[in-house]
């Protein structure tokens, strides 16, 4: 006899009650309690669509766009020779992961064909949030922060133990699935694994290298900031894997630097991090855009890789031979990772307490063409996915004077408010703005209320949600 599971219809009645109120507790009281009723295999399929992801990695993905969704919408929906009994949560999970793994001749067709099943299957409503869904714009305020606070309230357990398990796994679905199932103890026995990255902790901005060596405990670290990209290096046996930062699998775009890896890691099992950099032919750093076009062009990677060398410089370690070293202390962690790779592969470093050797390191990394330094205290340990003022970087301040030329209307806890801004810069040749970026981040709802209202008062057009 087939499960019965919860209908998509309840999913939605869930999303809107979240939606409907502006208080965080709130809504973290009403996704932890929905949490507790689900099955096992209700679990993730319901983090996953709420969460607007439906792959937690970004090199998996549904493969349709805005043209193929409007071509299924026109198409409207037709009524089926037997009526169906409502779809549940699961069903239409499962589905658009079938969508994704469609590949190859006429795969658009496919998805499209696939695609307008499900939606034939669903009510206007239900077709309004399977489309938000799809675009990753549920947005009901039910964040990834949100998420993992509803699933710590729900099995009764500290927040930092159910943060701690999902930067670990880097699935938030599986994290909501061990945790729900096997509560505290399922997340206790989480260890970190070869293969599975995990999110890098991140430095934090300091004036100047004076204030970065005073945070960092007086005695510190002092390593060059390359302009590169971060990377985590996964080792067994023979085999090596390089990921991004934000997790996706670049071994392929690195394959000459993979090769070359293979024998300066001396541990059967080893996770450790760093930076790749690209280099000139006069051995001169270039930018991280230049290095971009490798990560980019797969199809002509040997050409490229030849005109584009790359060097990796390793600056700590998170995982030998079945030892997980997150906890240990930052200068703990230097020696294990010297005693494992070959210096040519080591991040330019220097441990002092003496500003003047901090400083003309400072400038000794600028005049090689490096961003400028970071800061680390000796006695840290490695916080997963944080941004910690125990790494501080110093580098040349750069500033723009940006003017707000357009908002949108905020969703979810931001209804009401213009929260969405489009930030323009000066052309002094054009004698014109010119849009450069776009921003929702880093203010309270004091000052979300206050720039709605000056906002409000220069309006010269509305059109839309803009």
């Amino acid at each position: 006899m087939r499960k019965a599971f919860k209908s998509f219809k309840d999913f939605i009645e869930i999303c809107s009650r979240i939606e409907s109120t502006s208080s965080i507790l709130k809504k973290q009281e009403i996704l932890a309690g929905f949490l507790k009723t689900l099955s096992r295999d209700e679990i993730k399929p319901f983090i996953m669509l709420i969460s607007g992801k439906i792959f937690e990695k970004e090199e998996r993905e549904l493969g349709i766009g805005y043209r193929s969704v409007l071509s299924v919408l026109k198409r409207g929906k037709i009524r089926p020779l037997l009526e169906e009994g409502p779809i549940s949560m699961v069903d239409v999970y499962k589905r658009l992961v079938r969508i994704s793994e469609i590949k190859g001749e006429s795969s658009i067709a496919k998805k499209r064909m696939m695609l307008h099943g499900l939606y034939n299957m669903l009510s206007s409503e239900e077709r309004e949030y399977l489309t938000r869904i799809i675009f990753g714009e549920v947005r009901i305020g039910a964040s990834e922060g949100l998420i993992l606070k509803s699933i710590a309230e729900a099995i009764k357990a500290p927040l930092d133990e159910v943060k701690r398990a999902y930067l670990m796994i880097g699935d938030l679905g599986e994290t909501a699935e061990i945790a729900l199932i096997g509560g505290r103890n399922g997340l206790k026995r989480i260890k970190m694994k070869v293969f599975n990255p995990v999110k890098p902790m991140l430095a934090t901005q300091a004036r100047d290298v004076k204030e970065a060596l005073i945070s960092a405990g007086g005695r510190a670290a002092v390593e060059f900031k390359y302009d590169g990209a971060r990377v985590q290096v996964h080792v067994k046996d023979e085999v090596l894997r390089i990921y991004s930062r934000s997790l996706i699998d670049l071994t392929q775009s690195f394959f000459d630097l993979a090769d070359e890896l293979k024998g300066k890691i001396r541990a059967k099992e080893a996770i450790v991090d760093g930076e790749v950099v690209a280099f000139s032919e006069n051995g001169k750093p270039l930018p991280f855009q230049i290095l971009v076009r490798r990560i980019k062009r797969i199809r002509k990677l040997p050409e490229i890789a030849e005109r584009i060398p790359v060097r990796i410089f390793l600056f700590d370690v998170l995982y030998v031979d079945g030892k997980t070293l997150i906890d240990r202390p930052y200068m703990e962690r230097i020696r294990v990772l010297e005693s494992i790779a070959n210096p040519d592969i080591l991040a330019h470093r220097i441990i002092t307490s003496d500003l003047k050797k901090a400083e003309d390191f400072y400038e000794r990394a600028i005049k090689l063409g490096h961003e400028g330094v970071v800061v680390k205290n000796l006695l840290a340990p490695y916080i997963l996915g944080s941004r910690e003022r125990t790494w501080l970087k110093v580098k040349p301040a750069e500033t723009l004077d940006l003017v707000i030329v357009g908002a949108e209307w905020g969703h979810g806890r931001r209804k009401g408010w213009l929260s969405d801004y489009y930030l323009a810069v000066y052309d002094d040749e054009r004698d014109k703005l010119e849009i450069v970026g776009k921003t929702f981040k880093g203010l309270t709802d004091d000052e979300f209320r206050e720039i709605t209202r000056r906002l409000l008062s220069l309006k010269v057009a509305e059109e839309g949600n803009t």
